[in-house]
């Protein structure tokens, strides 16, 4: 019994790695491209339009969450195939809906009150739609184990984008960067809903509704968990807006761009086809999962600290040629934020094994943590005049967060293992 189940997990972890590898070559493409094209596009639109940008994608993102109710992961949860296609398809009712009433509530608003609202705010929810249906269908292919197709989005994504945003530049289009954006994800929304080849059915909603009830806890728990994760993620862009320059809030959300790469790379590449094989092992009730997830962290971690070695010297003795002084902090930042996202990838590549454990609660206290770090950073470079010292303390919190939550659920799978065990 012993053999044939080390047979069937040896399978299952060269699956895995394919798997990985197919993630790994589009995300790896992509962010190279992404970078390369990143930096060329921040120097031509200059750090005021950059960082007007980064405003905006970090509402798409918060809204984004909102519109799916986070129950995207219920499509991989669920076992039966016909089950997993009408979640598909009440989550883009769901989606179209919110999208609806927050235009129309928008709008009333604007229209009954004296008070000033950005168009930027309508097309980032029409931006979030998109990236909803984009968010779905892709779930949809991790179920199908369609890795190779959700790869060669990411690098669609990016040649879409950084394609528009140079062409929109040339043509003196005004937000550029926004619309470019907005037109990419479009596209990619069209390209994986061919690809996941299912038919948009918005019948039979009582049994739609029923399979939800089953993942009642990923809407009580999960989705107020990754909507505070988005916002303490994505917020800070904003802040350093409010609070400061536009100059300082576009080269932090350049140096989280820059820093990002390799983190996404290593994230996208292993988070998803982990969170399908360590559903399998954890439902089978496999005593492998604990060496698993030790190893996909072990390789993960060093490969993010090398990856951040080499470009903060690239930060440090390239980018410097490229970038005036209107790009204030990039560099500071850039150095102060690497062991948040060295820490971040020491957990962030398994975390989907908290609604794998269901253990969404333990991801709302979490997150919550999160924010509350992101608070008190802004307060304290508020009341020091200077954003470096609220990054400091940022980086360094909530580094050691996401370092208490590996060991935390590593003790977890291990007691589980135990528990598996004695029966």
């Amino acid at each position: 019994m012993n053999i044939k189940k080390l047979k069937i997990y040896n399978f299952s972890l060269t699956l895995f790695q394919k798997n990985v590898f197919a993630m790994f070559k589009g995300t790896f493409v992509a962010q190279i491209l992404g970078v390369i094209g990143g930096l060329f596009i921040a120097n031509i639109y200059g750090p005021k339009s950059y960082g007007i940008y980064g405003v905006f994608l970090s509402m798409a993102s918060i809204i984004t969450v909102v519109n799916t109710l986070q129950l995207e992961y219920a499509i991989v949860l669920t076992p039966k195939k016909q089950d997993k296609k009408q979640i598909v398809n009440l989550l883009i009712f769901i989606s179209t809906i919110i999208t609806l009433l927050s235009l129309l509530l928008l709008f009333f608003f604007k229209q009954s009150t004296n008070f000033s609202i950005n168009e930027n705010l309508f097309v980032g929810i029409i931006a979030a739609f998109l990236l909803s249906l984009v968010k779905i269908f892709e779930f949809s292919l991790i179920s199908k184990d369609h890795f190779k197709v959700i790869s060669f989005s990411k690098i669609l994504t990016t040649l879409f984008t950084i394609s528009f945003q140079i062409l929109f530049f040339y043509i003196s289009l005004k937000k550029g960067l926004i619309y470019g954006y907005l037109i990419s994800i479009f596209l990619v929304s069209i390209y994986f809903f061919k690809k996941n080849g299912e038919k948009i059915n918005f019948i039979n909603f009582k049994k739609k509704i029923e399979l939800i009830k089953d993942y009642h806890s990923l809407v009580k728990y999960a989705f107020p968990s990754n909507l505070i994760n988005t916002i303490a993620n994505n917020i800070m862009p904003i802040l350093i807006m409010m609070f400061f320059s536009n100059s300082e809030s576009a080269s932090y959300f350049l140096s989280i761009k820059i820093l990002g790469a390799p983190f996404i790379l290593i994230s996208n590449a292993i988070s998803k086809p982990y969170f399908q094989k360590a559903t399998e092992l954890y439902k089978n009730k496999d005593y492998h999962l604990l060496k698993f997830t030790k190893k996909v962290v072990t390789n993960s971690t060093i490969i993010m600290v090398l990856f951040i070695i080499l470009l903060n010297i690239f930060i440090k003795y390239f980018l410097s040629y490229f970038f005036d002084d209107k790009w204030t902090y990039l560099m500071d930042y850039s150095l102060i934020l690497s062991f948040l996202f060295i820490a971040k990838s020491i957990f962030s590549p398994i975390s989907y094994i908290v609604e794998i454990m269901d253990k969404n609660h333990i991801g709302l206290l979490f997150n919550c943590y999160l924010i509350t770090v992101n608070i008190i950073a802004i307060y304290l470079a508020i009341r020091q005049n200077d954003s470096l010292s609220g990054i400091i303390f940022l980086s360094f919190i909530n580094g050691l967060g996401y370092i208490f939550m590996y060991f935390y659920f590593l003790k977890q799978i291990k007691k589980q293992t135990s528990i598996n065990e004695f029966k």
